[in-house]
């Protein structure tokens, strides 16, 4: 039975979060609408010069680099603290984001196409594996759609029946065993938190996602491209706002780790991830395109899947110029490996462009 592993990139949540073409200016719609709705809690003890201050620093940070990844790596190796202030702005943009926008459909079709009857709740099938780039939580969130609302489904027990690390408030993260696991976000997660609490997740340390806030129930302000942000989202944002970004500290449990900052959680995702590269047979890419700041760690994890029969590309913009760029960057990796093991293969892995984008590919042969 086949082993199949999804390598994930911006494109594959498109439909919710921005890709880093469009990160700018939702950052700066962002920042209008944080900074307008904020205005109406004053109750909450809100030093408001302070918070539109914190928002449009963020906002120009965005907009004055090529990404909000390179931007980081650059804190990162200059040792500048305010990595853990940029990264904890990033958390509430995205936690904005999975707020006001409908989840990306295309997370449920892959869910309902793979998940199982386990023992009490639905399982993922045991040979479909994930890599993942993304600190979304779309993944999460098509998944709770699919448990019974009287089951005890927090988000670690979500976390959990999924096999994803890293995982909320994880213990001896020194200690994983790499096949516990099937699904990795390589930068961590966002929006990790302890509860469901009615109809979104919350608690007051950590938020994610609205489920019953659709965009018809914004009220748009046309004029200026505002929109009224319903109460309960806002006092969710808020909290984090005011936990992390407006103290400028580093949460306790901080799951959102860029790969590249050697941190024990990034080894151990990275150990996971070659481990899956290992048994993989079929791997898909979707919304993927091999930005230079992670080549060394798509490097690593590649050059493990030595079983690889095919190889499918799904790029969410369906440009031949980036089917071409990914082709031509995964037979560069295969010719390295034959250097590097001073021996040829009989055979490479068939690679083959899937220009559709409605639904993650699944292809039509696979038995599992």
């Amino acid at each position: 039975m086949s082993i199949i592993t999804y390598y994930l990139g911006a494109g594959a949540s498109a439909n919710c979060i921005p890709v880093n073409n469009d990160i700018p200016t939702a950052v700066d719609n962002f920042a209008k609408n944080f900074i307008y709705n904020s205005g109406r809690f004053k109750s909450k003890g809100l030093d408001l010069f302070k918070l539109e201050s914190d928002i449009n620093a963020f906002a120009a940070n965005v907009r004055s680099n090529p990404t909000v990844d390179i931007f980081a790596k650059k804190l990162f190796l200059q040792g500048e603290p305010l990595l853990y202030w940029f990264k904890n702005c990033l958390e509430l943009f995205f936690l904005y984001c999975q707020h006001i926008n409908p989840p990306d459909y295309r997370y449920e079709f892959f869910i309902a196409s793979f998940i199982n009857h386990g023992e009490g709740v639905p399982l993922l099938n045991e040979n479909v594996k994930v890599i993942t780039w993304n600190y979304d939580n779309q993944i999460e969130l098509a998944y709770s759609r699919y448990i019974n609302a009287s089951t005890n489904s927090s988000f670690p027990m979500l976390q959990k029946w999924l096999k994803i690390y890293p995982f909320y408030n994880s213990e001896n993260k020194d200690r994983i065993n790499l096949q516990d696991y099937s699904i990795v976000k390589l930068n961590g997660g966002v929006g990790l938190q302890k509860v469901m609490h009615q109809n979104y997740f919350y608690d007051r340390d950590r938020v994610i996602w609205d489920i019953g806030f659709e965009k018809n129930k914004r009220s748009l302000l046309a004029e200026n491209h505002m929109f009224i942000i319903p109460d309960h989202i806002m006092h969710v944002l808020l909290d984090y706002y005011i936990n992390y970004v407006g103290e400028r500290i580093t949460p306790e449990n901080l799951n959102f780790t860029y790969s590249w900052e050697g941190e024990k959680v990034s080894d151990n995702s990275k150990n996971i991830a070659e481990h899956i590269a290992n048994q993989t047979e079929i791997l898909i890419f979707l919304g993927y395109s091999f930005p230079f700041v992670n080549s060394q760690v798509d490097n690593d994890i590649l050059s493990n899947m030595k079983n690889v029969k095919y190889i499918y590309i799904q790029d969410y913009s369906g440009n031949d110029d980036i089917y071409l760029s990914i082709e031509n960057r995964l037979n560069q990796l295969f010719e390295q490996r034959v250097q590097r093991e001073g021996r040829k293969y009989e055979k490479y892995p068939q690679i083959r462009r899937i220009k559709f984008t409605n639904e993650f590919y699944i292809p039509p042969d696979l038995q599992i």
